[in-house]
């Protein structure tokens, strides 16, 4: 003979395990989405450097860790430091493994 199960009993232990499962499975979850989504947008994000109104280059991705906004911040205000600093302003293209340093006076 089988032992008598207490419907209510059953009911109480599926319900404890959905909320388990749903406690532990739908954080995870919507953190991976999230990431998926931080990710893939990381590489579509670009940013144009302007100096003197004037369009100089376009980041189009994160190099290094630095994300293209990133660099095109840092790349204004090092170009503004240094057309603050006495010199002839003699602009020169120098090759890098990386592309192309742009300098100013010699200064990258």
């Amino acid at each position: 003979m089988m032992p008598m199960v207490r419907v209510g009993s059953l009911f109480q232990a599926w319900l404890a395990l959905a909320f388990l499962v749903a406690t532990v499975l739908i954080p995870t979850l919507a953190n991976s989405a999230e990431t998926n989504s931080v990710a893939g947008t990381m590489h579509d994000v670009t940013a144009t450097l302007k100096v003197f109104n004037r369009d100089i280059v376009t980041f189009r991705s994160t190099l290094m860790g630095i994300s293209s906004h990133d660099r095109a911040l840092r790349a204004k205000a090092r170009i503004e430091d240094q057309l603050d600093n006495p010199g002839p302003k003699k602009v020169t293209i120098q090759a890098s493994p990386l592309g192309s340093l742009v300098q100013i006076d010699g200064a990258t």
